[in-house]
């Protein structure tokens, strides 16, 4: 079919970090047509105000003279043309938000997200639509999900608007490498410099990329091109068949931050199965103009972050203990704070578009991560399926299930109801009990008793650890302006209940200056349980004073060692999850 809508995007003058934007109809289809700019992206559960960096908006017919338009909304354009005549629409995007969601023009490359920048024509959404760039004379490269028409790399096309704002750009003059699986070309995009050590994280992204193929046994996309920017902040966002990940300069050293930082490149990449292939149905077919819900991604996101260690394990990139550790510390993120007590994973889910990415001094106190819970949720079921089959089958089962059927044969998305049915297939007996508690409740979670089903002894720190004999004041500061302010209240905290409140500055304790959040931090340390404290603090300029009394110790670090007599069942479940003997964690605490 002949592209209906052709968008041309000019980065020639980066330094005005402007995008100029054309956009050509051969044909109009109505004397009205609408155009409007998405007000989220694909993956991204949060509202923008896109539209609020266009200017210059102008619009002529096929001999250049000015056709009417007016806004009638702040995502629309209503464009009056001439049916079956050409119109064109011009105008200026600001482009300088650096990250996964918006697009930046700088000196020495560009990021263009085509949703924030290229207006949809609504009557042609469905329809093919090319897109070309125009680069500074001294750029060369454009790597992006799209698919090029010429030899040039500056002419794409996409099969309609969803696939283009699907397929983000990265521009310039960065690094490219390219490695196949199964025949198939993955591109690596990399622009920016740190202390990465290229060479062994392609390797490493070889076999992330290998595992995952290996465990779907399917591949939903022809190409696939990893968007790699080296900066100075951590993001990520999955699409179709890339995606455009942030990284730290100086967080591939040492070994911890480089697992850290490649776990992401696999939770990324198994998006493309879980997610952009695999979807909620009610994200099947989105509306980008306004909040879509569902309550299901506590499996979309929380499953793949269960898996994005996983993808690291079985090839040999995290070692067992390494493993371990990661997920006892699932434990400690998620008892750290009490919003586990208050709030389901399946509202965490539903409520993205208000909290997740709209957190507050209050957040860890009434919500939790549907990342989080759901990673843990996977994990239970992992355990529960290899127990029930006697490792015949397992949680890859469901996934490889509910890929086929809801994307493979039938592209319908997803429902709450598929899950349970196909786990309960591969477990054998009804799971309401589970998923009313952990889904849709707020039960604690039973760590304990699936860190002992792999023989495994989950540990809070010990009552005679010297962090546990250290009073608990219950709040978090940070410096602003070179100055400690309370930054988060624990919910029912010697703080709260003395009225310590967050955005309070803390000048004294107990009559001495406190210069910074470290100060405090050291001379509470010398504090225990049941210590009275007097703190001077100023709130909107008042000084104020408050005594409290410091509390028991949040659990710092949860560590899981295996038990002294494992029984043979446990060894051969530890076995079955992990592919390694429950034998090389003796005495190695994890």
């Amino acid at each position: 079919m002949e592209p209906k809508v052709k968008y041309t995007i000019n980065l020639d003058k980066p330094r005005t970090h402007y995008i100029s934007v054309t956009i050509s109809i051969p044909s109009a289809p109505h004397e009205a047509i609408d155009l409007k700019l998405p007000t989220w992206l694909p993956g991204a559960y949060k509202l923008n105000e896109f539209s609020a960096n266009i200017e210059q908006f102008r619009v002529t017919n096929g001999t250049d003279e000015p056709v009417k338009w007016r806004k009638t909304d702040k995502l629309t354009w209503q464009v009056s043309a001439k049916v079956g005549g050409p119109v064109n629409i011009s105008y200026k995007v600001y482009a300088f938000q650096l990250a996964d969601d918006s697009s930046y023009l700088c000196d020495d490359y560009a990021i263009v997200n085509p949703g924030t920048v290229c207006l949809s024509v609504i009557p042609f959404m469905e329809a093919p639509c090319t897109l070309e760039a125009i680069l500074p004379e001294n750029w060369e490269r454009i790597s992006t999900g799209m698919r090029p028409l010429d030899n040039s790399n500056r002419l794409f096309i996409a099969t309609d608007y969803h696939q283009l704002m699907d397929c983000p750009m990265v521009i310039g003059n960065h690094l490219h490498h390219v490695f196949e699986v199964d025949g198939i070309p993955h591109e690596v995009a990399i622009e920016g410099r740190g202390n990465l050590d290229v060479d062994s994280f392609l390797e490493d992204l070889k076999k992330i990329t290998e595992s995952e193929i290996r465990m779907m046994r399917h591949v939903p996309y022809d190409r696939y091109v990893f968007l790699f920017l080296i900066t100075d902040r951590d993001a990520g966002l999955e699409h179709c068949n890339s995606t455009l990940i942030f990284e730290q300069r100086f967080n591939f050293k040492p070994r911890k931050k480089y697992t850290d930082m490649i776990s992401i490149f696999s939770h990324e990449l198994y998006h493309a199965w879980n997610v952009k292939a695999l979807r909620p149905r009610e994200l099947v077919h989105p509306n980008y103009f306004t909040e879509t819900y569902t309550d299901l991604l506590w499996v979309s996101e929380g499953f793949t972050n269960y898996y994005h260690f996983q993808f690291l394990l079985r090839p040999g990139i995290m070692t067992l203990k390494e493993y371990i550790e990661a997920v006892a510390f699932q434990v400690t993120r998620y008892r750290r704070f009490p919003g586990y007590e208050y709030q389901s994973t399946a509202e965490a889910s539903f409520d993205a578009w208000i909290k997740y990415y709209r957190t507050n001094e209050n957040t860890p106190n009434s919500t939790i991560s549907y990342y989080l819970k759901g990673s843990i949720i996977a994990f239970f079921l992992d355990l529960d399926i290899l127990e029930a089959s006697g490792g015949k089958y397992r949680l890859d089962d469901i996934m490889r299930d509910l890929y086929q059927d809801h994307y493979v044969k039938d592209f319908d998305g997803f429902t709450y109801e598929h899950v349970v049915k196909t786990a309960e297939k591969y477990i054998g007996r009804n799971l309401d009990d589970f998923f009313r508690k952990y889904v849709y409740g707020t039960t604690d979670m039973p760590f304990e008793d699936y860190f002992r089903k792999v023989g495994l002894d989950l540990r809070a720190p010990d009552p005679d650890d010297e962090e546990m004999k250290k009073g608990n004041l219950g709040i978090r500061v940070d410096m602003k302006e070179h100055r400690p302010y309370v930054s988060i209240v624990r919910r029912n905290s010697a703080a709260q209940l003395a009225g310590i409140q967050a955005k309070d500055e803390i000048i004294a304790l107990d009559g001495l200056r406190v210069y910074s959040s470290d100060a405090l931090v050291g001379r509470l340390e010398l504090m225990k349980p049941g210590d009275e404290i007097e703190i001077t603090l100023a709130r909107n300029e008042e000084l104020k004073t408050v005594r409290t009394t410091l509390g028991e110790p949040v659990p710092v670090k949860y560590t899981a060692k295996p038990v002294k007599e494992p029984t043979e069942m446990q060894k051969e479940l530890f076995t079955l999850w992990t592919n390694h003997s429950l034998e090389e964690l003796k005495d190695k605490s994890c």
